[in-house]
């Protein structure tokens, strides 16, 4: 009786102790590795950010390791401070994480090029290559943005065409493209004044590209919290509602003197198999507060053929 009662702890005893290797193994795994962190996005988001990421990728591995290589600064003419780069992730479900690599990189190249436009550039480490873990990150799809801090006035991200998908242990980064929205929009005003489109054109594979500016007409908005869409209408009267991403306009915030407008911009790459045809007119429509924007008129006809 002794003896079982001895096997009957023992086995219960080696169970908690699997129990608790089971919940503490992604923490020590995670010892020494780099993780993003939660934060509120309206934080890290002020001025624009000149940026390049020429590579990322995910890694097979127990960490859920994905690695970033690039540069990237902020127009300013404080004397060089400590400089912060990094990645920010955010999420569709509305959360977003930051995760800041430990060391810049002297990139001459970009200090080089960017003082000889009149860019006010400060030093010359610009470049950032580092990994972290997004094991602990929730699954979700993830606008991927470079991070840059010059100073304590002059922070921003640059929020790029790539996307990183994360479900369960399968991650991986692709490029970003638009979705078909399903909303009806109950226009309230068609006096939309404030936009631009810089280019409207459809591409060698079929697909659309769709970029430009635009605000609303509560100027004194978030305009981080407002939705930017595109509603293409095609030949035969039917039509479709694209969703848009953001995108920094430093030329826009310039031309208008007013901060306003750094993140007026907005790209659409609209995939092939989500285009009805490739002849359309096209109209910017902004959702806010208030209600829904449009522009007034069509703003630009294409008309191409599908390409076989």
């Amino acid at each position: 009786m002794k003896t079982k009662r001895i096997k009957i702890i023992l086995y219960v005893s080696i169970m908690v102790l699997i129990l608790i290797y089971l919940f503490v193994i992604d923490d020590l795994l995670l010892i020494g590795h780099s993780q993003p962190q939660k934060i509120d996005e309206s934080k890290i988001v002020r001025n624009p950010v000149i940026s390049n990421l020429e590579k990322c990728y995910s890694m097979s591995d127990n960490l859920d390791e994905v690695y970033f290589q690039g540069w990237a600064f902020s127009d300013t003419d404080k004397p060089y401070q400590e400089q912060k780069l990094g990645i920010a992730l955010s999420g569709n479900k509305g959360e977003t994480y930051l995760c800041t690599s430990e060391d810049t990189i002297c990139r001459d190249d970009v200090y080089e090029y960017y003082s000889s436009q009149g860019r006010l550039i400060q030093g010359n480490n610009h470049g950032f290559m580092f990994g972290f873990s997004v094991l602990k990150l929730p699954d979700d799809n993830y606008n991927i943005g470079i991070y840059c801090y010059e100073n304590p006035e002059t922070y921003g991200v640059d929020w790029k065409d790539k996307i990183l998908i994360k479900k369960g242990k399968a991650i991986s980064i692709t490029e970003r493209t638009s979705t078909t929205q399903n909303i009806t929009p109950t226009i309230i005003s068609d006096a939309l004044t404030k936009y631009n489109l810089d280019t409207v054109k459809v591409n060698e594979d079929n697909s659309a590209t769709i970029s430009g500016w635009a605000i609303g007409d509560n100027e004194d908005g978030d305009l981080a919290k407002q939705n930017i869409f595109i509603l293409l209408v095609y030949e035969d009267g039917s039509s479709a509602v694209y969703d848009t991403w953001r995108v920094a306009r430093a030329d826009v915030a310039k031309a208008f003197s007013s901060d306003l407008y750094t993140m007026s911009g907005f790209r659409a790459e609209i995939p092939a198999n989500l285009l009805q045809s490739t002849s359309f007119e096209t109209y910017i429509i902004i959702q806010e507060d208030r209600g829904w924007y449009t522009s007034p008129d069509m703003i630009e006809t294409v008309q191409a053929t599908f390409r076989q």
